[in-house]
């Protein structure tokens, strides 16, 4: 059985520890929303405990290169046109939306016949157009505190 002051100690310290983590949960939301940065106070690495690590596997610090790929399909006419994966109806490409540039993309980069040839074999019979090669675009970032800075662009064309 508690006795009387035991008893008071656990009615003060549940509410009390309640509010603590309140306010720290109300801290963290507000310091990833990027509220308390508007105000002139300051970001990280100064709101250390709330968020000064990344929240994501992949994230990217400042100074990293990130690539960007672009494919894009020569017509018969010399005229090209942007293949993506939302343009192409792509069963395993709906279910999982990192599919293109998992499977095609590799693929198409390291000139994967087989591959290849299934991909333009969608294309060409979604949009009744035959494709002659295939351009692939790599585009460089570099992220900065002031930004995205783009950097080397370098084209490759594969035929088949």
């Amino acid at each position: 059985m508690l006795n009387k002051s035991q008893l008071n100690f656990s009615l003060i310290s549940i509410p009390i520890a309640s509010l603590v983590i309140v306010t720290f949960l109300i801290l963290q939301a507000l310091t990833a929303l990027r509220i308390f940065c508007f105000f002139k106070m300051p970001c990280d690495p100064y709101l250390y405990p709330f968020l000064s690590y990344p929240m994501y596997k992949g994230a990217k610090q400042p100074g990293s290169l990130v690539t960007q790929l672009n494919v894009f399909g020569i017509l018969e006419d010399l005229s090209e046109v942007s293949i993506t994966n939302q343009n192409l109806n792509i069963r395993d490409a709906n279910l999982s939306p990192y599919w293109f540039r998992r499977f095609y993309l590799p693929a198409i980069r390291s000139k994967k016949n087989k591959v290849i040839n299934e991909f333009v074999d969608i294309y060409q019979k979604q949009y009744n157009k035959k494709l002659i090669g295939i351009r692939l675009e790599k585009q460089s970032f570099v992220i900065s505190k002031e930004g995205i800075k783009p950097q080397n662009k370098t084209t490759e064309y594969i035929k088949f």
